[in-house]
């Protein structure tokens, strides 16, 4: 302030008068009329005070734009570790649903974990039919999704993550791996004791131990067996509900009626003939149902029309390993 007052009156000194005209210092002869101090203080305040005030303004405008990348910061931040959770997630961009979870098959190519999966021997189903418990595996298995330990038993069982499914045990609805159709049919279905299909040759067929003509009863009762929105449908649990609610193949005791010893001594061409008669199936499948290959023409065989009821994906695309060993659950036929 002090400073101020004197630049002023310096420069005052050296115009030689006030502001209006009058000498300020005047002369000899003509004293001068002084200058308005209070008038010149208040200026040289007006001055500082405006100084500060733009000094205030640049100092705001600076802290202003500091905030706003902050903000800014965060937010790109934040949006980077948004992204970073969802690649985590299994799902990806494109994906319908996440890789540890069950459901509709998913497009190789989705991201990267989906085309592994696909791509490897027994993963192309998971792209074609169903992603199911097989398919969660896989991606645990090559890409380490992470799906056990996640905490939620989706596509996994007892024997391959207990921690997220809890200890297996007898009668869990799923055949796990100590249980057996011996030790534990209600999940692993009763022993395949049927020798073959009617289409085959060989020991004599028992009516009430076949069981192919059974899935429509089976589907009444439990709509989880069939159909391809299950992955893999037909379980143990489907062929001991099988066993426990259908009665003699209705296409064996038609033949046995008509020739005994198809039934107690063996079946022979001559059976196999009566079948094809009697039960309206062609017995010319381009494979054994016991073999997997392409897909099989349901009216081959009277265990392909059942399989395929239960797992359509083995007459409409391929008759995988899955189809075979249906041919047990399903039909009763020990392939073995």
């Amino acid at each position: 302030m002090r400073f101020t007052c004197l630049l002023a009156i310096a420069a005052l000194a050296a115009a030689g008068c006030t502001a209006d005209g009058r000498d300020l210092f005047g002369s000899p002869s003509n004293p001068g009329a002084g200058g308005e101090g209070g008038a010149g203080g208040s200026g040289g305040m007006g001055g500082m005070n405006a100084s500060s005030s733009s000094s205030g303004s640049t100092a705001s405008s600076s802290s202003a734009s500091s905030s706003s990348a902050s903000s800014s910061s965060s937010s790109s931040s934040s949006s980077s570790s948004s992204s970073a959770s969802s690649s985590s997630s299994g799902g990806g961009d494109s994906c319908q649903h996440a890789v540890c979870t069950v459901g509709n098959p998913l497009t190789a190519g989705c991201n990267s974990c989906v085309t592994q999966v696909c791509a490897s021997q027994n993963g192309a189903a998971c792209c074609e039919n169903f992603w199911g418990e097989n398919c969660v595996q896989l991606a645990d298995q090559l890409c380490n999704a992470g799906c056990c330990g996640n905490g939620e038993c989706n596509g996994e069982t007892c024997s391959s993550c207990p921690n997220d499914c809890g200890a297996c045990f007898c009668g869990d609805g799923v055949c796990n791996s100590g249980d057996n159709c011996t030790t534990c049919p209600q999940d692993c279905g009763p022993c395949a004791e049927c020798p073959h299909s009617v289409c085959g040759t060989g020991a004599a067929l028992d009516p009430n131990v076949c069981r192919a003509s059974c899935v429509d009863e089976v589907c009444m009762q439990d709509a989880n067996c069939c159909g391809m929105n299950s992955g893999s449908p037909w379980n143990g649990a489907c062929a001991y509900l099988a066993d426990t609610l259908c009665g003699a193949d209705p296409c064996i005791t038609s033949v046995c009626m008509d020739q005994p010893e198809c039934c107690t001594t063996g079946w022979n061409e001559a059976c196999v003939a009566a079948a094809t008669m009697k039960c309206g199936v062609s017995c010319n499948c381009a494979h054994s149902i016991c073999q997997s290959g392409p897909k099989l023409d349901p009216t081959c065989n009277p265990c392909a029309a059942a399989v395929c009821k239960a797992d359509p994906y083995c007459c409409e695309q391929n008759w995988d390993g899955i189809c075979v060993d249906e041919v047990g659950l399903v039909c009763g036929i020990n392939c073995n």
